[in-house]
C-alpha cells in the first residue's frame, strides 16, 4: 500500500497535521490563473444534505469560518470570516494565506473564499480534471476503468454496478475509494484557491457540519474543471 493511500484511506477526523506534507509544490502565479483549486468538503453518505441550508449557513458565518458575502462567476460565494484559519489547517512552514483579491473588481480565483453549493437534484460527482484511478474498499486495487465507470453512473445512476477485477465482489461506485481526488454528493463546501496537500480542514469545522447534517464528512482537491463537464457521456 502506499502511503498517501493509507492516510486518505482515513476518516478525515482522524487526521493530524504532522501527517501531511505538500504533495506537489505550488504552480507559478501565472498558471495557476488559469486553473481553479479548491478544497472540497462533503457529506460521506452522498444522499445526505443538510435540512435547511440557510441555517447551515448562518452556522458557518457564527462561527466565523464566512464573512460577507460578494458575487462571484454569476454566484454568491463568501469572504473567510475571523475565524478561518483557526478552522482550516495549513500546512508547510509559515503559510501565506491570501484572503482578499489584490484589487476591488473580483476576477480571478488567486485568494481563498467560501462557496456553499445548493442542494443538487441528485447526487453528483464532484471531482475535477485531478481525478485519479479509485480504489477497491476491500483489496485496495486500483480501478483503472473508472472513467468508463463514471460515463456508465451518469446515464444509469443507481443501476450503475461495479466488480472489483482484483478480488471479485461487487459495490455500487459511491462506495469505492476515490481518496483525495474525488467523491459524490447533492451538497458541499468549496473553500477556493487550496493547491493539493496544502490545508485540511480542523476538527472544529468537521464537528459543526456533522452536528448540521448528521452526518460524517469527507474532503478531497479539486483542480481544473468538473471532470462530468470534460467528459463526452456520448
Amino acid at each position: 500500500m502506499h502511503t498517501d493511500d493509507a492516510l486518505f484511506a482515513r476518516p478525515a477526523s482522524t487526521f493530524g497535521a504532522g501527517d501531511f506534507w505538500f504533495t506537489m509544490k505550488h504552480l507559478q502565479p501565472a498558471a495557476r490563473d488559469t486553473m481553479d483549486e479548491k478544497l472540497i468538503l462533503h457529506c460521506t453518505d452522498p444522499e445526505v444534505i443538510p435540512a435547511d441550508r440557510a441555517a447551515l449557513i448562518q452556522a458557518l458565518h457564527g462561527e466565523g469560518l464566512m464573512g460577507e458575502a460578494f458575487p462571484f462567476r454569476g454566484a454568491t460565494h463568501y469572504h473567510t470570516g475571523g475565524n478561518f484559519l483557526h478552522l482550516v489547517t495549513f500546512l508547510g512552514c509559515s503559510p501565506r494565506v491570501a484572503t482578499r483579491p489584490a484589487d476591488a473588481a473580483v476576477t480571478d480565483t488567486g485568494f481563498c473564499h467560501i462557496e456553499v453549493s445548493p442542494i443538487l437534484a441528485e447526487v453528483a460527482f464532484l471531482g475535477g480534471s485531478n481525478t485519479k484511478p479509485p480504489l477497491c474498499p476491500r483489496c485496495r486495487g486500483r480501478e483503472t476503468q473508472w472513467r468508463e465507470l463514471l460515463r456508465t453512473w451518469s446515464l444509469e445512476k443507481q443501476a450503475c454496478g461495479w466488480t472489483c477485477a482484483h478480488c471479485g465482489p461487487g459495490a455500487h461506485p459511491y462506495r469505492l475509494n476515490w481518496r483525495e481526488y474525488g467523491g459524490f454528493g447533492r451538497f458541499y463546501l468549496a473553500i477556493w484557491d487550496i493547491a493539493e496537500g496544502t490545508a485540511l480542514p480542523g476538527e472544529r469545522l468537521l464537528a459543526l457540519l456533522r452536528a448540521q447534517t448528521g452526518c460524517d464528512w469527507r474532503f478531497f482537491y479539486f483542480a481544473g474543471k468538473p471532470f462530468m463537464q470534460e467528459t463526452s457521456l456520448a
